[in-house]
């Protein structure tokens, strides 16, 4: 049964790459801006010093400040920003820009270009390593519960309700989708289908055209409040949890094969205490046999017997 929490786990793990492409798709349509930086080619906060001497004296007494240190100026849509580095990570929310000398338009007439767009091959992969993951569990839960009408042997786990329950509520969740009031929200409008088997499937010309395209859909299944991710992880987090069915029927298994074990040795030590008893008994009734044996040889040399007349008849003669 280890199967089913490990391809959990790596389920679980899936969600926060969910949730990625949830944070991605409410970024809205593709954007861009111009920024440009116009100053004296120098890096931020750093100055330029000359020694002071003709003779290469290094003490800093003769060192002569010709550059004083500045801070980074540069201009966004008109709007001027200064940093303290060269690197800069404010200006923009999640973006970094990292200005160098190339950036530096002296005269501010040739600004540099940056376009922000939605990274939909990002998205697109995330979205199908998910699939790969959910159908490896699927796989593994199929295994454990695989039954052939030919086969000698049949899975481990046939007929499990705790199984069952996994199985029926992870695919539920995968085939109703998002709900928003009177309006539910499918994967399929993903291309991502739920096959008879319990695997899934992705129409890769669906996925990116709904990328590309239909955004609010996106951002609709993968939400900040009952995403597919967000059910998912829910479920999985609870399955897995100490309090969990995971753990709950693992226990109850245990606790069954302790029993179990106590039970063999309570019958084992019981055997053993029968095999004793029978061995006395056998060893006794085989001294009474001997001994009736012996008594008999003697009654029939004292009395005679079928074809003797024995010692007292003689004496009697």
């Amino acid at each position: 049964m280890s199967l089913v929490p490990t391809a959990l786990n790596g389920l679980s793990s899936l969600t926060n790459d969910l949730q990625r492409i949830r944070q991605l798709a409410t970024q809205g349509a593709n954007g861009s801006m111009t920024a440009s930086a116009t100053s004296t080619p120098v890096k931020a906060n750093q100055s330029t010093l000359n020694d002071g001497s003709t003779m290469g004296v290094t003490r800093t007494s003769y060192w002569t400040q010709t550059t004083v240190a500045q801070d980074a100026y540069f201009t966004i849509d008109g709007t001027g920003v200064t940093n303290s580095t060269n690197t800069v990570t404010s200006a923009l929310s999640s973006i970094t820009l990292n200005l160098s000398a190339a950036c530096v338009a002296r005269t501010g007439s040739s600004p540099q270009t940056l376009t922000v767009a939605q990274d939909t091959t990002s998205q697109a992969s995330t979205i199908n390593h998910f699939v790969t993951l959910y159908n490896t569990l699927v796989t593994a839960m199929g295994t454990l519960t695989a039954f052939s009408s030919t086969a000698t042997s049949q899975g481990v786990l046939l007929g499990n309700s705790t199984l069952n329950m996994v199985q029926n509520q992870l695919a539920s969740i995968v085939a109703t989708g998002v709900k928003n009031g009177n309006t539910t929200t499918s994967l399929a409008s993903l291309g991502i289908s739920l096959n008879a088997d319990g695997s899934l499937s992705v129409d890769s010309d669906t996925l990116n055209s709904a990328l590309q395209t239909n955004q609010s859909t996106v951002a609709s299944l993968f939400n900040s409040t009952n995403d597919v991710a967000e059910q998912l992880n829910t479920n999985i987090t609870n399955y897995l949890s100490t309090s969990g069915v995971m753990q709950t029927r693992t226990t109850a298994l245990n606790t069954d094969l302790t029993n179990l074990s106590t039970q063999q040795t309570s019958l084992t030590n019981y055997q053993t205490q029968l095999t004793s008893m029978y061995n006395a008994q056998f060893t006794a009734l085989n001294t009474l046999m001997a001994t009736m044996n012996n008594n008999s040889q003697y009654l029939t040399q004292l009395f005679g017997g079928t074809n003797s007349a024995g010692a007292l008849a003689t004496n009697k003669s």
